[in-house]
């Protein structure tokens, strides 16, 4: 199990990060856009990217139109190429201001990218679904 603890630097950065989203929130037809390569990736704007001990995070919302808004992570490797654990991504999910539970259909592995993705809606009743 990885043990992380964010320093005040980091968690303004992350704050930083947390209130452009907020501002910049994409649409179903955005992230429709951006697998079509129309449109860039929350990935390629550094507004949306946090650099926390070891690792990088991206972070943005979306409004779907059957989960409701949602809160976004792509997690990347961090310096010796381990993906994190459950209990790195809770961590890391509370330090973003997230008191919803992170259960396992929330997160997915992409192993060809080498990236752990959450999809964590913001309505709890969503989340047993």
């Amino acid at each position: 199990m990885s043990v992380l603890a964010f320093d005040e630097s980091v968690k303004r950065e992350i704050k930083k990060v947390v209130d452009y989203a907020n501002l910049n929130i994409y649409k179903l037809d955005d992230i429709l856009d951006m697998w079509n390569k129309q449109m860039i990736t929350p990935s390629e704007i550094p507004e949306h990217l946090a650099c926390v001990p070891f690792r990088m995070i991206c972070y943005f919302l979306v409004d779907h139109p059957n989960k409701g808004r949602c809160h976004y992570f792509h997690i990347e490797p961090d310096a010796w190429g381990i993906l994190p654990d459950k209990a790195e991504l809770e961590y890391i999910v509370k330090e973003f201001g997230i008191e919803n539970t992170l259960f396992d259909m929330h997160i997915t592995i992409d192993k060809k990218n080498k990236v752990t993705n959450i999809i964590l809606p913001f309505n709890t009743r969503y989340r047993n679904s």
